[in-house]
């Protein structure tokens, strides 16, 4: 049976230890990096020493923001290291060689996805929680710790990054009420902004822009999904964290209740991404292709041509949003 530990419990666990090795998932956004740099810059006030892995690196525009240079690649925990996973549901998914370490003792998972795997020794998974963010948030409440103005950029970054900017229907009282008692510390908000919303390159504008004109909607019009080969890929000379934020744009028509975003990876892998509203849960759907993620946000990966990976999905997406439309329709 998958249990929480207590936060003083896990606080117990950090205090034993001076030097932190911590992580995330894949393909990093801003709560992965912003919960993880939260609590490694906040823990330095405890005498803590910490290493970030991240075989991804940092996407841009992340990167700008201070104190994100610290990540590391191709980097191992090392015996004395305790090992602090953040925002990641199981341990294939972890941006680092640790990923393949067979290793629970002294290893520490906060997470807040619904399909999390309780693969650390000590767990704490709240899939309430807007971010993970959140939960660091109340970790360092339990160790008594003074947030300063950096540790308080990166929880806000967590937050507003994976509220969708206080949005998405993972937004709750929490949210507002941890952003306030920031700006009490310190947070420059509009700071955190600028930098995640309004420093885009180029060549992703014209990146969407060619995408948006991919735009397909189904009959019913409650799907809307668009797509980004390779070969489009290249051609505008963009990178996948270019992609960032996509899945959300056909979402944003009037009566699409389910947006889906079609990422062709190689000639037989296709990773789609899911969003929605209301009661579509794209997360169980998500399963079904071996994925997971969040009610209203979901993804997986298909081992197919691109074109036989649209036909898979829409063709079993179809009926299952009828389903799901009802029950979002009878609220």
């Amino acid at each position: 049976m998958n249990q929480n530990n207590t936060y003083a419990e896990i606080a117990a666990e950090i205090r034993r230890f001076k030097k932190l090795f911590l992580t995330t998932h894949r393909n990093p956004e801003g709560d992965a990096i912003g919960s993880s740099l939260a609590l490694g810059n906040a823990l330095k006030s405890l005498g803590h020493t910490f290493r970030f892995s991240l075989d991804d690196g940092v996407p841009h525009p992340i990167d700008l923001m201070s104190g994100t240079a610290c990540a590391e690649q191709n980097i191992e925990p090392t015996p004395d290291e305790l090992v602090i996973v953040l925002d990641c549901p199981n341990k294939d998914r972890i941006s680092s060689s640790f990923k393949k370490m067979d290793r629970r003792e002294h290893v520490i998972n906060l997470d807040h996805h619904l399909e999390n795997s309780y693969f650390g020794q000590y767990n704490y998974v709240d899939s309430v929680a807007c971010a993970t963010g959140e939960i660091v948030y109340f970790l360092l409440k339990e160790m008594g710790l003074t947030i300063d103005v950096q540790t308080a950029s990166f929880l806000y970054m967590a937050i507003l990054t994976d509220t969708g900017a206080f949005c998405f229907a993972n937004t709750n009282k929490n949210a507002f009420m941890i952003s306030t008692e920031l700006i009490g510390c310190g947070l420059d908000p509009h700071y955190v902004a600028q930098i995640v919303y309004e420093n885009y390159s180029l060549s992703k504008m014209r990146l969407l822009g060619h995408a948006l004109s991919s735009l397909e909607i189904s009959d019913d019009g409650q799907i809307g999904w668009i797509t980004i080969t390779r070969e489009i890929l290249a051609r505008f000379n963009s990178s996948k964290s270019d992609l960032e934020g996509f899945v959300n744009y056909p979402r944003y028509i009037e009566g699409v209740l389910v947006s889906v975003f079609f990422h062709e990876i190689d000639d037989k892998r296709v990773k789609v991404s899911f969003r929605s509203k209301g009661e579509a849960n794209v997360a169980e759907f998500a399963k079904q292709w071996g994925g997971g993620g969040h009610k209203n946000a979901a993804a997986c990966l298909i081992d197919a041509s691109l074109s036989e990976a649209k036909a898979l999905i829409l063709e079993s997406l179809l009926p299952a949003m009828q389903k799901m439309s009802l029950h979002y329709n009878d609220k």
